[in-house]
């Protein structure tokens, strides 16, 4: 507990509930918890409610039946007045806060008044951001978006925001624009009241054992040096979880690359309910949000926010970024908007290829036509469709059109056998070193030169290092285009990673996170193809890490299959066997 000068609005909120339920100082002392609730009324206000919280509404519950709550419920609207008029005044968020005569009525407003005592602090204070920032620096040119970003700030005065919509339209670049007003304004500005923000990057491998990924990642956003296995798992994920409702109302998580919404997140959105979240996903989030199941309770309260194209306008100065243009070109530049149907990625893609291959936009605008490039999006058949279909089929339609890409430019055999391998490893960011390691890179100028052209993603940090990453739109277009050599291409990359997870595996060391990462990937997009003796020491190399560090059903789901493969070789080993026998007698 900690003392003040003279009594908050929690004391006061506190004083007033006693004397309403005539609650006395010696009936409410917790000896053995050491807390004395008369002091709440008086002159302390707890340090950390929540503790305190769970004990109080408990033996709250043992002394005062529920019916007397409902016969109270006049002078409990009295109290939530007198609460709401002092967030009135001091500009904080508008909670509301619905009486319903219940044990919950008592805490919700408790919790208000704890927040509104606890959120008065200087000008001078600002967010404590718990992740790497170099997240934040944006990726390339970030054109409009100004009412989606002031919308979601308004709307985290109150509630959670859910930005949706086809992957490439910049989900993940709004989020940071939106985080990065947070944190350079103090914490009071507005009555946005922000203390804390956590980033967790949703992993999305939900066919094996995405539960235990997706606690991970939750740990790591708390405790990015925990060392999580099998045994303290569930331990350290409910112990990040606590950690993030210390501060519950004065909290900020930020969900990202949410492609499904497994029971694991929805149960993980149900547990911090009392926390502000910014989600963003590729699906349609309506019916998961606010499912029949938890919308009785009341659980979740997100904003949802559509993320479309971008305007015409907005799409030439993003063009003109890459690709200045003079004034006789604007027809032009606008035909091939249209083209694109103003998505973003596709957009940004073009204009740097037509500047990088020194084409005129004419020129490049006549090859779009020659190739049957047409995207051609129908905005009014987007409101008769719903949401969910429609979002998967603009993706499809975007990936089938940007295959037809490749047909416009020209990559060296190095550039191209770069872009298939990074195109297998989609949203994964990596240093320049660990490219270079782990795709064979005797230099960097591959990778330059496909950011350059906008295949890849460079992202400048500080110390002149860089990350390099792949937009997951795009590797599945070079996926879809290189589909007969993709395997072919990638047992290089295959053979050099299980070298390189046997030696840290047999040393005894740590496999580093992204090349397990990489692992897997491989795994999901060659499941059906793998099929030497090679990648059966790949498969049987990775499922002995995932088995040191405690994922079970994943290496026993890789186990199975490097035993499949093996089966599958030495049948196909015994027919050639055979028919050579048969050809020599």
């Amino acid at each position: 507990m900690k003392k003040t000068k003279e009594k908050t609005l929690f004391n006061l909120t506190f004083q007033k509930i006693c004397k309403i339920f005539k609650i006395n100082r010696v009936e409410w002392e917790c000896i053995g918890k050491g807390y004395d609730y008369s002091h709440m009324a008086q002159h302390y206000v707890p340090a950390d409610l929540s503790d305190i919280m769970v004990d109080f509404i408990s033996l709250f519950k043992e002394k005062i039946p529920q019916e007397r709550i409902i016969e109270k419920a006049e002078d409990l609207r009295e109290i939530v007045k007198d609460i709401q008029a002092e967030i009135k005044g001091s500009k904080h968020s508008q909670t509301s806060i619905k009486l319903d005569g219940t044990y919950k009525d008592i805490e919700n407003i408790l919790t208000v008044a704890y927040d509104i005592t606890t959120s008065v602090k200087g000008p001078d204070k600002f967010p404590n951001v718990n992740f790497d920032d170099t997240l934040l620096i944006p990726t390339g040119s970030f054109i409009g978006r100004t009412n989606i970003i002031q919308e979601s700030l308004e709307e985290l005065m109150q509630k959670s925001v859910c930005l949706y919509g086809v992957g490439g339209n910049g989900k993940t670049e709004i989020v940071k624009a939106i985080i990065n007003k947070i944190i350079k304004a103090p914490i009071d500005k507005d009555g946005l009241y922000i203390e804390n923000i956590y980033w967790i990057n949703f992993q999305n491998e939900t066919d094996i054992n995405g539960e235990q990924s997706f606690k991970e990642t939750v740990i790591r956003a708390t405790d990015p040096k925990a060392c999580v296995d099998n045994e303290n798992r569930d331990l350290l994920y409910n112990k990040s979880i606590h950690e993030i409702l210390k501060k519950a109302g004065r909290t900020l998580v930020v969900v990202d690359n949410v492609e499904v919404f497994t029971d694991t997140l929805l149960g993980f959105l149900n547990r911090i309910n009392k926390s502000r979240v910014v989600l963003a996903t590729r699906c349609d989030p309506c019916g998961k949000l606010a499912t029949k199941k938890y919308a009785d309770s009341n659980e979740y309260n997100f904003h949802l926010v559509k993320v479309g194209e971008l305007s015409l306008e907005e799409c030439r100065d993003l063009f003109g970024t890459y690709c200045p243009f003079l004034e006789r070109e604007v027809e032009q530049v606008d035909k091939i908007i249209k083209l694109l149907s103003r998505h973003t990625v596709s957009v940004e893609l073009v204009s740097k290829l037509i500047r990088k291959q020194e084409k005129t936009i004419d020129e490049f605008l006549k090859v779009l036509i020659e190739n049957g490039f047409k995207l051609d999006f129908d905005d009014e058949r987007e409101e008769l469709v719903s949401s969910k279909h429609y979002l998967m089929n603009k993706e499809r339609r975007i990936i089938d059109q940007l295959t037809r890409l490749f047909n416009t430019v020209s990559l060296s055999e190095d550039e191209r056998s770069l872009l298939i391998k990074f195109s297998t490893v989609p949203n994964i960011e990596c240093y320049t070193k660990e490219a270079e390691k782990w795709f064979s890179l005797s230099k960097r100028d591959e990778l330059l030169s496909l950011a350059s052209l906008g295949w890849i993603k460079k992202r400048e940090l500080m110390g002149n290092k860089n990350k390099w990453v792949i937009h997951p739109i795009i590797a599945s277009a070079v996926r879809a285009r290189h589909s007969e050599c993709l395997y072919e291409e990638c047992q290089s990359f295959i053979k050099n990673l299980t070298e390189n997870m046997k030696k840290y595996y047999e040393d005894g060391l740590k496999t580093p996170e992204m090349l397990i990462q990489f692992s897997w990937s491989l795994t999901d997009i060659f499941k059906d193809r793998l099929e030497s003796l090679d990648d059966v020491a790949f498969l049987y190399t990775l499922g002995e890490i995932y088995q040191e560090i405690g994922f079970i059903k994943r290496a026993s789901y890789i186990f199975e299959k490097a035993i499949s493969v093996t089966e599958k070789v030495m049948l196909q080993n015994s027919e050639t066997s055979a028919r050579k026998k048969g050809v020599v007698e």
